[in-house]
């Protein structure tokens, strides 16, 4: 099993935790992470994710911008290409 944890900063107070099963690769469980936090009005237009190298995808950065209007700050590993993280998000 997974735990996925969701803080408010700056109390450190717990928002939502899910769990989800331990073969599911974080980045493929974003979308569901911000459509929970979406649904009970945690996440609002302009907050800002922080999220740790599990979650980084090309792709979540695009829809957490265009989708939830968050901006997204997703750690990202090593071998990022920074050209293409550019195209996708002009």
């Amino acid at each position: 099993m997974k735990l996925t944890l969701v803080l408010e900063y700056p109390p450190m107070k717990p928002l939502l935790f899910l769990l989800h099963p331990a073969n599911k690769h974080e980045a493929k469980i974003f979308k569901e992470v911000m459509d929970e936090l979406r649904r009970r009005r945690i996440v609002r237009r302009g907050d800002t994710a922080i999220m740790d190298k599990g979650f980084y995808a090309y792709r979540n950065y695009p829809i957490g911008m265009n989708e939830y209007k968050i901006v997204p700050l997703i750690f990202p590993r090593r071998n990022i290409d920074i050209e293409r993280l550019d195209g996708l998000l002009s």
